[in-house]
C-alpha cells in the first residue's frame, strides 16, 4: 500500500544529493530509478551532472554528459554544469571545448 516513488520524486532526491555533495548517493539513485523502470529525463540527467559538478568530479560529469546524448539532446543547464565540473577541477581546457562544442551546436 505504499507510495511509490516517481521520476519527479528522483529528480528531487538526486538535485538534494547535489545540494549537500552527495554525488555517489546521487548516481546510487539514478541506477536505482532505472532498475525500478523509471526512465531519466532531461531534469534528471541535468541534476546528476549538477551533483558531479558541485563535488568537482568533472570526469563523472562529462560520462553524465555523453551518456545523455543517447537519450537527449543536451540543454544550457547541462553544458554550464559541466563546465562548471571542469572549473572546479581546474580542467580549463575542456571547459573550454564544452563551451565552444555548445556555441557549434547553437546551445544558448
Amino acid at each position: 500500500r505504499g507510495l511509490k516513488p516517481d521520476v519527479i520524486t528522483y529528480n528531487a532526491a538526486i538535485d538534494a544529493c547535489g545540494k549537500n555533495e552527495q554525488w555517489q548517493k546521487a548516481l546510487t539513485l539514478l541506477d536505482e530509478m532505472e532498475q525500478h523502470g523509471l526512465h531519466a529525463n532531461v531534469i534528471t540527467c541535468n541534476a546528476a551532472i549538477g551533483a558531479c559538478a558541485k563535488s568537482s568530479e568533472w570526469q563523472k560529469s562529462l560520462q553524465l554528459l555523453e551518456d545523455m546524448e543517447q537519450y537527449y539532446r543536451p540543454d544550457v543547464i547541462s553544458y554550464t554544469h559541466a563546465i562548471s565540473a571542469c572549473s572546479k577541477g581546474s580542467q580549463w581546457p575542456t571547459a573550454l571545448e564544452l563551451l565552444d562544442e555548445m556555441q557549434n551546436r547553437g546551445i544558448q
